[in-house]
């Protein structure tokens, strides 16, 4: 899976999750999720949990850490470090 498909699984997740509209054009993969109000912090735990279900892996304490993290570019830059990490 290349990185734009994880940008794609990631930003349905969100969507879905919070029932935001395709139509939505202010949400865009660099939007801070949580500073703009499409996520809270419960709703950013069940997005976590449903990431790591639906590509089987796992973030660490340090990924939560990181300032790209409250994004949907971000957070996928993570899944796809961690993917490419564990196909070697």
């Amino acid at each position: 899976m290349n990185l734009q498909e994880v940008v794609s699984v990631v930003d349905a997740k969100v969507r879905e999750m919070n029932n935001i509209d395709m139509d939505d054009t202010d949400l865009s993969y660099s939007t801070n999720l949580l500073e703009e109000g499409y996520i809270d912090s419960m709703g950013l735990i069940k997005l976590v949990t449903e990431i790591e279900d639906h590509f089987r892996m796992k973030f660490s304490n340090a990924d939560f850490l990181r300032t790209d993290f409250a994004t949907i570019e971000g957070i996928s830059s993570i899944i796809d470090g961690k993917l490419s990490a564990d196909s070697f």
